[in-house]
């Protein structure tokens, strides 16, 4: 004998009111989690360029990318960022500062994201900025 769910054969199952209330809570958790994940990466690379400044490594240009999660596509990304453009300069923390500050202008004007994307993009960037002001 089967079964048939009439509700269901009237209406798709992605159409389901209650199903979507039901997945809400995990696309929040997958923000969140792709937010501490971008978070942990930032922490790493703040950690490895401060120990590559000490040892005098970056005075030939520094770029990094770095990760971010992007709630409309709903996965990591990366923003490049050149804090000391290629050639012979030494390097100075407050150049990381100055950059981060560029960048957190070029975020906010930027349309493409979210407004939540744009707080989470500000936020890896001023934490960055934190790392190296003194």
């Amino acid at each position: 004998m089967a079964v048939v769910n009439v509700r269901a054969a009237a209406q798709p199952a992605w159409l389901d009111v209650s199903r979507a209330e039901a997945s809400m809570p995990a696309v929040t958790m997958t923000s969140e989690q792709g937010r501490e994940l971008a978070r942990l990466q930032v922490q790493e690379m703040i950690r490895k360029v401060q120990t590559r400044a000490r040892e005098h490594r970056l005075d030939r240009g520094l770029t990094v990318s770095l990760p971010y999660f992007d709630d409309g596509a709903q996965e990591l990304r990366w923003r490049e960022l050149v804090i000391i453009p290629r050639g012979r300069i030494p390097f100075v923390p407050a150049f990381v500062v100055l950059a981060a500050r560029q960048e957190i202008e070029h975020v906010l004007a930027e349309a493409g994201l979210s407004e939540a994307t744009q707080a989470h993009l500000v936020e890896l960037l001023q934490a960055l900025a934190g790392a190296f002001a003194s």
